[in-house]
C-alpha cells in the first residue's frame, strides 16, 4: 500500500515501479488525487513529487551523522586521542562522549585560570568570547561554542565565587553525561546512563593528546 503525506510536510522525488495484477495508479497525478487505474497492466512507471520542504528527523539526523563522520571543521574535526580511567580501569567512551569530555576539560582549565586572573565572572558566554584579564596573563577562549557546535550535548556552567560547576548533559539516548566541580575536593564524574553528579563514577586519570578546545 502506498500512502501520501499532505503537501508541505515532505519533499519526495522518486521513480517507483509497481509489478503485479492488482489495481495500478495512473502515471500522472497530483498529491491527494491519485486514482486507481482500472487497466490491469503488468508494469506501470510514474514519478511522484510533493511540494514543500522536508523537515523530517530522518534528514536532520542524516546530515548530523555525515558531519560527524566526515567533518571538515568544528569540534568533530579534531584528531585528539582521549583516554579516561576510573580506579585504574579505562572507561570506553564513544567519540561523541570524548568530544563532550574535551569541552568539559577545556572549560575546567579556563575556570581555574579565571579564579586568579579574570577581571569578570567567567560565565560560559565569557569563555566563548574570551574573558577579560586583570593582568597580562592570557586567558584565551574556547575554540567553539559548545552548545552551538555540538548537537549531542547541552552544556551549562554555574559559578559561586572561585568555585564552579560544569555539566555536559546528553541530548540523545545512548550517551553518558559529565559533571565537573572546581574546588578543593573537585573533579570530573561520568554517568554512562545520562546526566552525571558527584555520586557517579569519578575520573581519576585522563589524557587528551594532540588537541585542546581551549584556544588562545
Amino acid at each position: 500500500m502506498l500512502t501520501f503525506a499532505e503537501a508541505g510536510t515532505q519533499s519526495i522525488s522518486n521513480t517507483i515501479i509497481f509489478v503485479g495484477d492488482g489495481p495500478k495508479f495512473s502515471t500522472s497525478m497530483d498529491v491527494g488525487t491519485a486514482m486507481p487505474n482500472p487497466m490491469h497492466s503488468k508494469l506501470v512507471l510514474f514519478s511522484v513529487e510533493c511540494g514543500g520542504v522536508a523537515e523530517g528527523k530522518v534528514a536532520e539526523r542524516a546530515v548530523e551523522s555525515a558531519a560527524q563522520q566526515n567533518p571538515a571543521t568544528g569540534p568533530f574535526a579534531t584528531q585528539a586521542k582521549v583516554t579516561v580511567k576510573s580506579q585504574g580501569a579505562i572507561i570506553p567512551l564513544k567519540r561523541e562522549e570524548q568530544i563532550a569530555f574535551m569541552f568539559v576539560q577545556a572549560i575546567n582549565s579556563m575556570e581555574d585560570d579565571c579564579g586568579r586572573h579574570a577581571a569578570e565572572p567567567c560565565t560560559l558566554d565569557a569563555l566563548i568570547r574570551g574573558p577579560k584579564s586583570k593582568s597580562d596573563w592570557p586567558l584565551g577562549k574556547l575554540k567553539f561554542d559548545p552548545n552551538g557546535a555540538d548537537p549531542n550535548y547541552s552544556y551549562k556552567v554555574a559559578l559561586d565565587g572561585n568555585r564552579w560547576q560544569v555539566w555536559a548533559n546528553p541530548r540523545k539516548p545512548g550517551l553518558g553525561g559529565f559533571y565537573n566541580k572546581g574546588s578543593f575536593f573537585g573533579g570530573t564524574w561520568y554517568n554512562p546512563a545520562g546526566p552525571a553528579t558527584d555520586k557517579d563514577k569519578k575520573i581519576d586519570e585522563l589524557a587528551i593528546e594532540g588537541d585542546s578546545f581551549k584556544g588562545r
